[in-house]
């Protein structure tokens, strides 16, 4: 038995005998049922409701960067050093800024653990020498780390500001309109007498870089572009 390949009628001949469409020797099956069950044999709807919707998705591309973790970050920023072009997904961008954190306050944590006041206070001069060299050494290591680290920071920064469709010249404008306001609040510092508005020319810079990091740190914590922008594809979770 054969039927239609137009209505789904049992046909008998060359022709259907419901809607007259030419038929040939290979329908065997109806090609269109009832489209209000895709799950009927023949049926030319998917057999999983979300088979079609994810035959039309491109697949992930490969020269997507990573979603890196905690560790994964401080090695993939200093990986890519210096390297303004690309997208860096968020958690890139702050975990590795939790790593330039806690270089900051690392030489305050070992002050704090190893220079209490009963060991600089105490009469023995030997533990607080031990205690004093150990904090200048990782003072030291914490001044290298923050110095090496500047740099993929802010290289990071600009590929965090690319994954939500931002340029990173936000970043570097912003860095370098803040030099002739510190120039010229200096300058006038030193040429005016008077001691308010010398008041003001000090505390003018402070005011214009907080502000500017304030508005940084909200585009630098918005969302990502779905999909591809013009600066690269989106970020993926590797699996």
């Amino acid at each position: 038995m054969s039927y239609c390949s137009q209505c789904g009628a049992e046909v008998n001949g060359p022709f259907c005998a419901q809607c007259g469409a030419a038929q040939n020797s290979d329908a065997a099956e109806p090609l269109c049922a009832s489209a209000s069950n895709p799950f009927e044999a023949g049926s030319q709807e998917p057999a999983h409701p979300f088979a079609g919707e994810s035959a039309l998705r491109s697949p992930s591309d490969p020269s997507a960067p990573d979603i890196p973790g905690f560790f994964g970050a401080f090695a993939v920023c200093f990986y890519k050093y210096a390297e303004p072009r690309g997208r860096a997904s968020r958690s890139e961008f702050w975990f590795f800024a939790l790593w330039f954190f806690l270089a900051l306050v690392l030489p305050v944590v070992a002050d704090a653990l190893f220079m209490p006041e009963d060991i600089h206070n105490s009469r023995d001069p030997e533990a607080s020498r031990r205690a004093s060299f150990l904090c200048d050494a990782i003072e030291l290591i914490s001044g290298l780390l923050i110095m090496t680290m500047v740099v993929p920071l802010c290289f990071a920064a600009c590929r965090r500001l690319h994954d939500s469709n931002k340029s990173g010249w936000f970043l570097g404008g912003g860095l370098l309109i803040g030099v002739p306001v510190v120039a010229t609040a200096v300058t006038l510092f030193k040429t005016l007498s008077n001691e308010t508005i010398s008041d003001l020319l000090v505390i003018s810079p402070h005011v214009y870089y907080l502000s500017f990091l304030a508005l940084l740190s909200i585009r630098l914590a918005s969302r990502p572009t779905p999909g591809p922008n013009k600066y690269g594809p989106e970020p993926k979770k590797r699996r």
